[in-house]
């Protein structure tokens, strides 16, 4: 069983320049090989697992969510979670990352539901949620009037002209170069003739300190917060950060990481040469 798992891991191993959906086919692949059907036998009979393979089972159904976001798979895990606490084995380490695993299955109910019964645990607290009807939605952070957070849902229609999507996260450290860049620059966004999103990948936390800051210090780059990849078929890479040039639902142009401040020439040049900058 351990094999088994670490292979799940190799699986998760790529280079820079392999897709995330061909990453999550093969992680996806080495979970069902290796662990499918011993998942059945949890309602085959009781004990039909020992205790030392569910742990392992919850682990590999764990790494699969991390990397796929897909709620069939947090299903298994609460069943498996279930099982553990019916034996008596269910530890700290189990609930955090069922909670983990619920907030990057964008299942937020279910992580404030864990929060709510585990309040001796540092789980992250999931704010109110305003959901919304429509594809392709994103989390947007706002502000009540008592000075606390909500966050609402919206649809994010990718334009049927020209939309500029970049790819970001406050805790990164070049998202945020990247974003220091645009604004100190900023001309060449006033420039921008398109749409623009800027967005957060699914992620097992929400970090709501740090979109607060970014959505502070970087005005013009408000983020927002994906519920899914899977609404986003058409982004190949979730690293970050990503700019993708869009025109319609077709990419046009990719550009990956910010390893220095030469790439804003570089994506200034792209989008000049796609139509994206007015003149």
């Amino acid at each position: 069983m351990a094999d088994d798992y670490d292979r799940l891991l190799d699986a998760s191993r790529v280079d820079f320049d392999t897709p995330d959906a061909e990453r999550i086919r093969r992680i996806r692949d080495a979970y069902e090989s290796a662990f499918s059907e011993l998942y059945k036998k949890l309602s085959v009979a009781e004990g039909a697992i020992a205790d030392s393979d569910l742990k392992v089972l919850f682990d590999a159904t764990y790494q699969v969510i991390f990397y796929t976001g897909r709620s069939i798979y947090l299903d298994k895990l609460i069943a498996i979670s279930e099982e553990l606490e019916a034996r008596g084995i269910q530890s700290d380490y189990h609930v955090n990352h069922l909670h983990r695993s619920a907030i990057v299955s964008n299942e937020l109910e279910i992580a404030a539901a864990l929060q709510r019964q585990h309040p001796d645990l540092d789980l992250e607290v999931v704010p109110p949620t305003i959901p919304s009807e429509g594809s392709r939605q994103v989390w947007r952070l706002e502000e009540n009037r008592d000075g606390g957070h909500y966050l609402a849902s919206a649809e994010t229609p990718i334009s049927e002209d020209l939309t500029l999507v970049m790819l970001a996260s406050p805790q990164c450290g070049f998202s945020r170069r990247a974003a220091e860049s645009l604004t100190e620059n900023g001309a060449l966004l006033e420039r921008i003739d398109a749409g623009l999103l800027v967005l957060k990948p699914p992620h097992i936390r929400l970090g709501l300190e740090g979109v607060r800051y970014w959505n502070d210090a970087y005005p013009q780059l408000e983020l927002s917060l994906a519920h899914s990849k899977d609404d986003w078929p058409l982004f190949d890479y979730w690293s970050i950060p990503t700019f993708y040039l869009l025109n319609g639902e077709r990419v046009v142009e990719t550009i990956r990481g910010w390893p220095s401040d030469k790439r804003l020439t570089e994506l200034e040049a792209a989008l000049e040469y796609h139509g994206f900058i007015g003149q």
